[in-house]
């Protein structure tokens, strides 16, 4: 388990910023990419990378080079995590992609859960538990048991790649080491303009 994780829901404090942050972060995100861009989730990952750093330092929290690793979204003091996003009850992807060949690949060659995970489930104007830190070992307790019932593998541009299953997910969320928290997801108005950041890129070059 990634011991920086559990140190996290243990600690009020830290906990409380990030429960407390996060709504109005995604908000901003959310002005910027419209949910339904793929792109969105990339957005949020940065979000959460960023509470890591401010919370461990830099020199605990490692990022992947672009490209060559998509098992994982960030390490936090050497060990690997996944980064996983989404509005509602959406179960997340393990894998994006159109194309049947590659999905076809991901099925074949047996997938097996490799890294801790965090699932983080926004609720617009709700009070639910949202943030879920999934250590490994209970993926592969969960896949183990439900096996051919833990991915969905559907083709076509309405799914794009490789999901865990719901029901998977309702395990996973239920088991006693899984570490939870609950966020009050209010919307504050605020309004961010997408040109703004660039408007003062573009005036420093002048």
């Amino acid at each position: 388990m990634t011991n920086s994780l559990k140190k996290l829901f243990e600690s009020d404090e830290s906990l409380n910023r990030l429960v407390s942050g996060l709504p109005r972060a995604f908000e901003i995100v959310r002005q910027e990419m419209p949910p339904g861009n793929p792109a969105v989730g990339v957005l949020r990952e940065h979000v959460i990378i960023g509470f890591f750093v401010t919370e461990y330092g830099a020199e605990n929290v490692e990022i992947p080079e672009k490209g060559i690793e998509r098992g994982y979204d960030v390490k936090l003091f050497g060990t690997k995590l996944s980064i996983k996003t989404g509005t509602g009850n959406a179960p997340p992807k393990v894998l994006w992609t159109v194309d049947p060949l590659q999905i076809g690949r991901e099925i074949s060659r047996d997938y097996k859960p490799t890294c801790d995970m965090l699932v983080v489930n926004i609720y617009w104007s709700k009070n639910r538990d949202s943030i879920f830190f999934i250590p490994v070992e209970v993926q592969q307790i969960v896949w183990a048991v439900m096996k051919d019932q833990y991915l969905d593998a559907k083709v076509g541009t309405n799914h794009r790649g490789i999901s865990i299953t719901r029901a998977a997910m309702t395990q996973l969320k239920a088991h006693e080491k899984t570490l939870k928290a609950r966020v009050h997801w209010v919307e504050s108005g605020i309004e961010i303009s997408p040109h703004a950041q660039w408007e003062t890129y573009w005036k420093g070059t002048s």
